[in-house]
């Protein structure tokens, strides 16, 4: 499950450190946008987010695996440590895991 204790557990922040919190959360939302768009495909991150009715439900939907999930972290560790905009100075991809963790899910239209 992606809540703010596992994200800060993976940042290495104590729990009890609420500092950047408000950040934290932006981040994770963001990061599971961009896992969303990857995949191009509908993903729910708990049964609770599951229409109750089938019929409601993307024919194509998924559920949040562990990859999936690995990967949301990832970037959002990333966002974290690489809060600035890229420059030629200043270097930094997103880490390389992410693709590898979300690419089997992707579908691509054509």
């Amino acid at each position: 499950m992606l809540d703010l204790p596992t994200v800060k557990k993976q940042l290495h922040i104590d729990d009890d450190d609420t500092s950047e919190d408000l950040l934290i959360t932006g981040y994770l939302a963001a990061a599971k946008r961009a896992a969303v768009n990857h995949v191009n495909r509908c993903v729910y991150w708990d049964e609770a987010e599951r229409p109750q009715d089938p019929a409601l439900v993307p024919d194509d939907a998924i559920d949040a695996g562990e990859d999936i999930q690995l990967a949301v972290l990832l970037l959002v560790g990333h966002y974290y440590k690489n809060r600035e905009a890229v420059s030629e100075a200043n270097q930094s991809q997103i880490p390389l895991g992410v693709n590898h963790l979300l690419n089997p899910y992707r579908i691509i239209n054509l």
